[in-house]
């Protein structure tokens, strides 16, 4: 049987692309290896919460890969090692994050730390012991994007037509 799944985001890292897919109840991750010409589903499925879940944002941290999520109002943080040419990759996701409410739109590292915006204007940043707090309230009922540009982290949300946005 063939599933139709949809692209939410990719990543290129560590000379690897990687593909986020989803169908109406779950997450798939895959890994290109350009040099193989092989496509690899990185761990297990996710199966999520919601209608249409989908992985809002991946990036590369600490040696492994991670993914947040829009789940219909309750978004989380997974990360995985995914396969190399010196490991088989981890055979499950963590979760690392998962706040119980507001969907997870956006993920960042800088400087070390991993920074996560939801659909409550809300910036979150994970700590060197795992924990992740509040770093800035941005702007209440607003999607946060984070982007990474000349050496500052940007937290942008717009509500009614006016951005508002910090740099740390």
């Amino acid at each position: 049987a063939t599933t139709n799944e949809d692209i939410s985001c990719t990543l290129n890292a560590e000379e690897k692309l990687y593909i986020a897919t989803h169908t109406s109840t779950s997450l798939r991750v895959y890994q290109y290896n350009p040099e193989t010409g092989k496509m690899l589903l990185v761990g297990p499925t996710i199966t999520a919460a919601g209608t249409n879940p989908y992985i809002s944002e991946l990036v590369w941290f600490e040696g492994k890969l991670w993914a947040c999520t829009d789940e219909d109002g309750a978004g989380k943080v997974y990360s995985i090692r995914p396969p190399s040419s010196t490991f088989v990759g981890d055979t499950s996701w963590v979760t690392e994050y998962n706040p119980g409410t507001n969907d997870l739109y956006s993920m960042a590292a800088f400087r070390g730390l991993l920074y996560v915006g939801n659909s409550a204007g809300d910036v979150f940043v994970r700590s060197s012991l795992g924990v992740f707090t509040v770093s800035d309230d941005l702007a209440s009922g607003a999607r946060t994007g984070l982007y990474v540009y000349n050496d500052a982290l940007f937290a942008a949300a717009n509500v009614s037509s006016v951005l508002t946005y910090r740099t740390f």
